[in-house]
């Protein structure tokens, strides 16, 4: 029965170690196949499902109804000395509306925007803060999304949109007492127990505002604010460990306390702000350059903060039963990663143009310097410069049956994630994970249905 107190312990222990999970897979992979193959820079004129995350206030450019639903992929292969690290790939549903109105003179629209992964909703590794992993991709993607959003448009020239993306915090208890027999665990061992849960939400703001001085130009400016679900566990274990039967009352006991705080943050999102221009030259080309400041300065390490106490009562001379000096809670690393400023750029061709038929031929690149410092010390958050190669169709059949009564917008994309070589070079020369060196790539891919009425 000491084995299965043990147990119990080591479980109440290892759920205090939960690390943090960078957010959701949006940031990484694009929403929706148009706005992924142009590599995410649409804020300037985004209108479909993914303005519920680029810009909302794109929601109100298009004056019909817009219902959207699709599928992504991708596959990892991230590598440390040339092994392959066994990322889990990552698939996920998603879809959303955009319904416009009328208030008047004012032009309004709702949008809803939803990516829900189709193996699980969330998860959280328990890791220790030195062992290598690759921080922003192991867990970041496994996030649901789900968004709110309303715009309006006052004027021809200006939209603005607004709304919240939430996701749930918890916060959990777990107590056990009771009393153990060391002759009879089986039989004579009473335990009870309580456990505690709360559920609460997360809220957070997105801002948007397009301006469209005339058919050739159009300038955007997207807010994405900061959320951070806390993890809070509390467990405590209390009771005697008795050394004999349970009866007898003259029966040696050792009463023992076990008591632990944990407090992580188990999904993190920086704030962030968009910058963006589109550009129309001519009817059937289309430039988008993008400019996202993303506030990496304020990531947590994924370590929780720890408190642990531990008290058993062993009377002296009392065989078998070894209490540890002092039991420490952990202190988390400041991670100090920085600050960056990511550019996109997107470029769309509509190569063909007919009556009844359009197609589009679309092509991204987008360049983002790894926020991670090197990994000098005790902290091994792998990370590296990534460079994303994207490219799309886009095909357009407008009223292909009267019955359906609406335009038919099928779009795919494909993307290519290549990461630079980055050499890890440890300042002790007894670190006991070493030197190592970190590459690899992600392939993304993804198709998006859409009707249009």
């Amino acid at each position: 029965m000491v084995t299965r107190v043990s147990s119990v312990m080591a479980i109440a222990m290892m759920l205090t170690f939960a690390p943090i999970a960078r957010a959701n897979p949006l940031d990484s992979f694009g929403y929706g196949s148009r706005s992924a193959a142009l590599g995410g820079a649409v804020t300037a004129d985004v209108e479909d499902v993914s303005a519920n995350y680029y810009n909302p206030a794109g929601l109100v450019r298009g004056e019909r109804l817009r219902l959207e639903i699709g599928y992504m992929r991708a596959l990892h292969a991230l590598a440390v000395d040339g092994r392959d690290n066994d990322v889990d790939p990552l698939g996920g549903i998603l879809g959303g509306v955009v319904a416009p109105g009328r208030a008047g003179p004012i032009r309004f629209a709702l949008g809803i925007g939803l990516h829900l992964n189709d193996e699980r909703i969330s998860r959280t590794r328990s890791l220790p803060q030195n062992q290598p992993r690759w921080e922003l991709y192991d867990n970041r993607t496994h996030r649901i999304f789900l968004a709110a959003h309303l715009a309006i448009q006052p004027f021809r020239w200006l939209s603005i949109g607004g709304g919240i993306s939430f996701m749930a915090a918890t916060r959990g208890s777990v107590a056990i007492g009771g009393d153990v027999s060391l002759l009879m665990p089986d039989d004579e061992t009473y335990l009870r127990h309580r456990v505690d849960s709360d559920l609460t939400s997360v809220r957070y703001p997105q801002l948007g505002l397009q301006i469209t001085p005339d058919e050739h130009w159009s300038f955007g400016l997207a807010y994405r604010g900061e959320f951070q679900l806390r993890l809070e566990l509390e467990a405590t274990l209390e009771g005697e460990i008795i050394a004999g039967r349970a009866d007898n009352p003259d029966a040696t006991r050792i009463p023992g306390y076990f008591h632990l705080i944990s407090d992580s943050v188990n999904a993190f999102l920086p704030q962030q702000i968009a910058l963006g221009v589109a550009w129309r030259p001519v009817p059937r080309v289309r430039v988008g350059v993008d400019v996202t400041w993303i506030d990496w300065s304020a990531y947590r390490n994924p370590t929780a903060l720890t408190e642990v106490e531990l008290r058993i009562d062993v009377p002296p001379g009392f065989p078998g039963i070894e209490v540890p000096a002092g039991v420490r809670g952990t202190t988390p690393i400041p991670p100090r990663f920085v600050d960056r400023l990511v550019p996109r750029v997107g470029v769309e061709v509509r190569a063909i143009c007919l009556r009844h038929v359009a197609l589009d031929v679309r092509g991204g690149y987008v360049f983002e310097a790894s926020p991670a410092p090197d990994q000098t010390g005790d902290t091994n958050f792998m990370d590296a410069d990534r460079h994303v190669l994207s490219l799309g169709l886009g095909l357009l059949l407008r009223r292909p049956a009267r019955w359906l009564g609406a335009d038919i917008a099928i779009d795919v994309h494909v993307q290519h994630i290549l990461f630079d070589e980055r050499l890890v070079r440890k300042t002790s020369p007894i670190d006991a994970i070493g030197d190592y060196r970190i590459d690899g790539s992600i392939w993304s891919f993804g198709g998006t249905t859409g009707l249009v009425f």
